[in-house]
């Protein structure tokens, strides 16, 4: 099943094509020289992987366009009254605690 985002299926990226039989799948026995096939195998596979992440990045700026469509920017001139509310995760450890400041 391809994938949305690079639209090739997981197989096809790291083999460079869908399996025919089930004996594509065994592993070849190793040689102690590179061959020429060998070398224009790796030269595709390298080709296929630039093309799938140039295909990631232009789907995540697509994406992130999309997102970033509704976002408002909020811009604040000096003296403006602005209410922060700032999350006990904010402070550093041991610094915060609930009870140390409360007045009876």
């Amino acid at each position: 099943m391809e994938n949305r985002s690079i639209r090739k299926t997981p197989f096809s990226i790291v083999y460079c094509c869908p399996p025919k039989h089930a004996l594509d799948l065994v592993p070849l026995a190793k040689l102690p020289c590179m061959s020429i096939a060998a070398k224009n195998m790796a030269n595709v596979i390298h080709a296929i992987q630039e093309e799938v992440r140039n295909q990631l990045e232009a789907s995540s700026a697509k994406y992130k366009e999309v997102a970033h469509k509704k976002r408002l920017e909020k811009v604040f001139n000096e003296e403006d009254l602005v209410m922060v509310y700032l999350r006990k995760g904010r402070f550093p450890v041991d610094t915060y605690n609930k009870l140390k400041y409360q007045k009876y």
